[in-house]
């Protein structure tokens, strides 16, 4: 996208102060980090908001604004997505629902959209980039606008991450530490290894925490 050349396409100076942020804005995004120092393309909003220096409100302003204004995502984009989100996403359960993370509202706004069409719904009271859903309902969605293999890598995804986690905390500053340093231990084995190191590792872990060593 030219800069000039949208600028100019109303005629000059007809752009007000938010257009032009938006305009820029939408540049910046689009722009990879290697071509270009300034590129903000696959950051976080967090990450953006550094660099520009500017709320993090604004980011997501913005961000939701050059989407409508300047659009670069079809259904079909949307779906592929999403679909990446919901395969690398760590899911967390409560009770009936499963809590997903989706920093990108217009993503946001696709989800409640496919669960509308069926008269469902999620929450997002408790933060507007958790995304809470009734379990029947995130496969209504899924079942909906994926395959049935793109749907089963879904749910092994969801499932790898929900047994992941614990259910009890830690009792104290010591077994804190050993929580940190096995996740440090797994990132390490996964980075050189792979998850077949990763798994190996956790055998180990698990035969050590249930030894009276």
């Amino acid at each position: 996208m030219d800069f000039l050349e949208v600028y100019l396409e109303r005629g000059f100076g007809s752009m007000n102060k938010n257009d032009v942020e938006v305009l820029v804005f939408r540049i910046l995004l689009d722009k990879e980090q290697n071509d270009n120092p300034l590129g903000l393309k696959g950051l976080s909003d967090y990450v953006i908001s550094m660099r520009l220096k500017i709320p993090e409100s604004k980011v997501k302003r913005l961000r939701y604004e050059a989407e409508l204004k300047y659009p670069i995502s079809t259904d079909e984009q949307k779906k592929k997505m999403l679909l990446d989100v919901l395969n690398r996403v760590q899911y967390k359960k409560d009770k009936e629902k499963i809590q997903i993370l989706v920093s990108n509202k217009m993503l946001r706004l696709y989800i409640s959209d496919l669960l509308s069409q069926g008269g469902r719904f999620f929450d997002t009271s408790f933060n507007s980039n958790i995304v809470s859903i009734d379990i029947d309902d995130f496969c209504f969605m899924l079942n909906d606008i994926y395959s049935p293999e793109e749907v089963n890598e879904i749910i092994k995804a969801a499932k790898k991450s929900l047994s992941k986690k614990r259910s009890d905390f830690p009792k104290d500053k010591k077994e804190i530490f050993q929580f940190a340093a096995k996740a440090v231990l797994e990132g390490l084995a996964k980075a050189q290894f792979g998850d077949f190191a990763v798994d190996k590792f956790k055998e180990v872990i698990l035969q050590m925490e249930n030894s009276d060593l």
